[in-house]
């Protein structure tokens, strides 16, 4: 019987901002970002890990409307089963708006979804992330970065 556990599991997010000409006059600051910290995985248990919570905290003024908040795929091509990678080693996971399971949060295209965030006030964002149960992998550091973009 094999039994693993990997030491860590992390998401490290960054943020970045995207303004068109119609709101160029607007201005976002990040006031904090939280990455997703998996934990421990152990590749024997029959339910996923959701225990990776991240967080970011913007605050966006001088838009007339506010702004929507979308995230890359990360080293994946899809939002379908985005991957945390160790080496040639890969790890399905994926980041959710809710807690479980809910609509995977990615930038509205191949069954993801954007947050909507209102302008002239301080926003709280929470990441949840989900990675599925057994799968067979090696131990080690499993790593991805996701691209937080937030566009007006």
């Amino acid at each position: 019987m094999k039994f693993l556990k990997l030491k860590l599991t992390k998401i490290t997010l960054q943020a970045f901002l995207a303004f068109n000409l119609q709101h160029a006059c607007a201005d976002c600051t990040f006031l904090s970002v939280s990455s997703i910290n998996f934990g421990q995985y152990n590749s024997l248990d029959q339910q996923p890990n959701g225990g990776g919570i991240g967080s970011i905290t913007v605050r966006c003024t001088g838009a007339t409307s506010g702004a929507t908040v979308s995230l890359s795929t990360g080293s994946s091509t899809t939002y379908t089963n985005r991957t945390l990678s160790n080496g040639i080693d890969q790890l399905q996971y994926n980041v959710y708006t809710t807690p479980g399971d809910g609509t995977i949060w990615g930038d509205g295209t191949g069954g993801s979804t954007t947050i909507s965030i209102p302008s002239n006030t301080s926003t709280s964002l929470t990441l949840y992330g989900v990675i599925p149960a057994r799968q067979n992998i090696s131990a080690g550091f499993y790593s991805d970065n996701l691209l937080m973009t937030v566009n007006f």
